[in-house]
């Protein structure tokens, strides 16, 4: 009797512990799918980023540097920000907000100075070091940054511009 209990107990024991490893084999699969998943998506988001301010460089709106200035608002996100997916979302909604609210020359006739000198004040303001890209600058400052954005390509003349809050503010 307890030789039949111990074939059917040492084969069921077997069993279960191939499936626990199995199962555990899959979850850290789907995990590190799930984490290639995020890094591609961030990258993504970020290459079109770079593309749409690459295209600022090509119209002669922005200079080299600050294209690199604005770049590092993209690469310094998640420095100070944990990577989940409400970040991610805020990220890429910031980054969108950024590239449309800078100023574009179009077929219109867009004043090209005009238009340099929104970007330059623009990136004048942006952090000049790593360290300056909080969660605050993110959440706080740069949206105020991009609502003068905004505000500058309204309408405002030349010596509004200069005389403009976001002009002195340099961070």
């Amino acid at each position: 009797m307890l030789e039949t209990i111990a074939y059917l107990v040492i084969p069921v024991f077997m069993t279960l512990v191939v499936i626990y490893f199995w199962v555990e084999a899959r979850r850290k699969k789907e995990k590190e799918d799930k984490k290639q998943a995020i890094a591609l998506q961030i990258s993504t988001m970020k290459d079109d980023f770079k593309q749409q301010i690459n295209q600022l460089v090509i119209d002669k709106v922005l200079s080299k540097r600050g294209r690199d200035s604005i770049y590092r608002i993209a690469n310094n996100y998640f420095v100070f920000q944990p990577v989940n997916d409400d970040n991610i979302y805020y990220c890429e909604q910031v980054l969108d907000r950024v590239a449309k609210a800078l100023p574009h020359v179009n077929l219109e006739g867009t004043n090209l100075e005009r238009a340099q000198g929104i970007a330059s004040i623009f990136v004048q303001a942006l952090p000049s070091s790593s360290n300056g890209f909080s969660t605050h600058f993110y959440r706080q400052r740069l949206p105020e940054l991009i609502a003068q954005l905004v505000t500058y390509q309204a309408g405002e003349n030349e010596e509004e511009l200069v005389a403009h809050p976001m002009a002195n503010n340099v961070a």
